[in-house]
């Protein structure tokens, strides 16, 4: 009898290694990255991949996910700058390559064509998108590692607020993403008790900012608030500089690519904490700031630009969710998500709940001024 019962001991035993065999050889969790690798904005996708490369390398070599003893493994895609490719795309990421999460993209109309999949199939879906339309307050699968449009706005309304600026004459660009941020400025105006003195808009692909800042300098605002896209960052920086550089002009956030700033001497921006790290009070945020920059010029010989930061956060706030997630089952990823609270992140301090998607607000952001190509806070 003692004999028998041994055998089937033996027995069980040996299937029970045939079993870990089988499930030891899936020994990675899988996560989709969305990401564009495609012109016209080939480098920020580039620098966001630098970025994950960096974190996954990072992760694994300190043991990866220790409670299932498994690496993480990244599928990226590239979205060509394209919703309908970028729907194609997620989808082989879920069918194919079996994926129970995914990060990205930044391109708004690439992130609304997501994410009605991404709600579909349950699937978390962190974004990293400035569009304040695009994440819904009431979802469920989607999440934003990204202050919105308005909360760049209210950063720097709050700032003029402390400096007592109250008469602001904007410039924007007549695209659509100009509409955007105008009628963001003059929503948030009244909250701020600001006036609008002007509203001027360049025509669309002007690179010619003269004739709209000889306008304003006959007006003498209190300040100018600027909404264009990154690549004529710098080129209404120079003229304003040549021109009326008495007059304090601030930038949206987009503007914040450190290979450029030599460029905008004395222009103020909205920044995440990690580009202002050395000014920033001792604490985790800062420590973590440090590690980032450090390490990325280390691998890349060159500082990461602001789209790297947003990344490295995705990695680490994804990751984290997933290793709570024992069960390897997407709605635990997501339901972790939903219990990140006042993460240390180098973008700020994130907090994500099922009635505030978005990690991150004004609060998060800092006003600097570009010197001798630095930012430098403002008090």
């Amino acid at each position: 009898m003692k004999r028998f019962k041994f055998i089937i001991f033996f027995i069980c035993f040996l299937v029970g290694i045939c079993n870990y065999a089988v499930s030891g050889d899936d020994d990675e969790k899988e996560l989709g990255y969305m990401l564009t690798l495609s012109k016209p904005f080939e480098d920020y996708g580039g620098e966001q991949k630098s970025a994950i490369d960096l974190w996954v390398g990072q992760f694994n070599n300190k043991g990866g996910f220790t409670k299932k003893k498994k690496k993480l493994k990244v599928f990226f895609a590239d979205d060509e700058f394209n919703p309908t490719k970028a729907y194609l795309q997620a989808k082989k990421l879920l069918e194919e390559s079996k994926v129970k999460s995914i990060i990205g993209p930044t391109y708004s109309a690439s992130v609304e064509a997501i994410s009605g999949l991404a709600e579909k199939n349950k699937v978390p879906f962190l974004v990293m998108t400035s569009d304040h339309k695009v994440v819904k307050p009431d979802s469920d699968w989607v999440f934003n590692l990204v202050p919105t449009n308005v909360s760049v706005v209210e950063a720097v309304y709050n700032h003029f607020q402390g400096l007592k600026l109250k008469n602001i004459a904007l410039i924007t660009e007549n695209t659509k993403w100009g509409s955007i941020g105008r009628e963001i400025l003059v929503k948030q105006a009244h909250k701020y008790n600001i006036k609008i003195v002007e509203n001027l808009v360049s025509p669309k692909g002007s690179v010619d900012f003269n004739p709209l800042l000889a306008k304003l300098r006959a007006i003498k605002p209190d300040a100018i608030f600027v909404w264009v896209n990154n690549r004529l960052y710098n080129v209404v920086a120079t003229q304003w500089r040549e021109s009326m550089a008495s007059i304090p002009l601030y930038l949206n956030q987009y503007g914040t690519l450190v290979s450029r700033v030599e460029l905008a001497e004395g222009v103020r921006i909205p920044v995440p904490p990690w580009m202002v790290a050395k000014e920033l009070p001792e604490n985790k945020i800062k420590a973590e700031s440090f590690k980032f920059k450090d390490k990325f010029f280390s691998r890349y010989g060159k500082e990461p630009g602001l789209f790297a930061g947003y990344a490295w956060d995705a990695g680490r706030v994804m990751t984290k969710a997933m290793e709570d997630d024992c069960e390897e089952d997407s709605e635990r990823i997501r339901n972790s998500l939903m219990n990140i609270r006042d993460y240390p992140g180098i973008n700020g301090t994130i907090t994500i709940t099922s009635k505030s998607p978005v990690g991150l607000d004004w609060r998060d952001l800092y006003i600097a001024e570009i010197k001798k190509g630095r930012y430098k806070v403002l008090r």
